[in-house]
């Protein structure tokens, strides 16, 4: 990475999986050592997480150093533990990961207010609006959303156009109407 960005001012090194914090003393190696090796260059640090592990430790360290971390979290308990399941013993994750979500506001607020984002995922058939209205009635801004709709023909997803909830807010009914159709 030194080798190939020299003529740029600025670096991005992504974290995501699988689960990354599985591996959290290689991410933080990475972040260190990166720190220093590009001390002369900006160094942006993003990690996609599904956020049933992070701990306190995890949040202060990624506060420190503005990691934009970004969680998936599909929207309202029905939707969220429909759709993910803890692999080892197969319960509901809604509880663990919202949890999560209020401690990082709590514990790291100006951080969480910049660099704490959302990215649910919308299965066929389901309404993305009851989705937008959970982020909404938690006070979550609506530039911190951006849904996607998970074609599962394939591995793909199909992005809504790149609808995040300021968008959805916006829309006039007849757009919202043709997004919610089943």
């Amino acid at each position: 990475l030194w080798d190939h960005c020299k003529d740029v001012p600025e670096v991005n090194i992504a974290f995501y999986g699988g689960e990354p914090l599985l591996n959290y003393p290689l991410i933080k190696n990475v972040i260190d050592y990166s720190t220093k090796k590009f001390e002369v260059k900006k160094v942006k640090f993003n990690m996609t997480t599904n956020g049933s592990i992070i701990t306190d430790e995890m949040i202060d360290y990624f506060a420190k150093f503005n990691v934009a971390l970004t969680i998936s979290l599909d929207g309202p308990q029905e939707i969220q533990d429909r759709h993910r399941k803890f692999y080892s013993n197969g319960l509901n994750t809604f509880d663990v990961v919202w949890n999560n979500v209020k401690k990082i506001r709590n514990r790291q607020p100006e951080w969480y207010n910049d660099h704490v984002y959302f990215h649910p995922v919308v299965l066929p058939g389901e309404i993305p609006n009851k989705t937008f209205d959970f982020f909404q009635s938690n006070s979550i801004n609506a530039n911190k959303i951006s849904i996607v709709n998970a074609n599962m023909e394939g591995i793909d997803y199909i992005r809504y156009n790149d609808i995040n909830l300021q968008n959805y807010v916006d829309m006039n009914n007849e757009t919202k109407k043709y997004l919610n159709r089943d």
